[in-house]
């Protein structure tokens, strides 16, 4: 069975992001942003090779590949294929400085 890994920063991204719009949209909009998360998570661990690479330089950040959350296609899921299943980096609103999150 291959493995979902969050990763800390991943999931303070997520609360983060379901905040906001909570704020924005009401409690039900949150809901529905972190149900089409869930649902996105479990997509690319059954096929870890559907979302596009970034095309980083970095010697890790370069196997990165990004996916859009379904139906909230301005938030990206950043995420590590790996033998085992996918490692979620981040999940961020795209028009953040996404280079710059990955340099540190």
């Amino acid at each position: 069975m291959r493995q979902l890994i969050v990763t800390p920063q991943a999931r303070r991204d997520l609360l983060e992001s379901a905040e906001y719009l909570q704020q924005e949209g009401g409690l039900a909009l949150a809901e529905r942003f972190l149900e089409a998360v869930h649902q996105d998570f479990g997509l690319l661990v059954r096929m870890p090779e559907s979302g596009s690479c970034c095309g980083f330089t970095g010697a890790i950040t370069r196997q990165i590949r990004r996916w859009p959350v379904s139906h909230f296609e301005n938030w990206l899921i950043f995420y590590l294929p790996q033998r085992s299943g996918v490692q979620i980096v981040r999940v961020v609103h795209g028009a953040r400085d996404i280079e710059s999150l990955f340099d540190k």
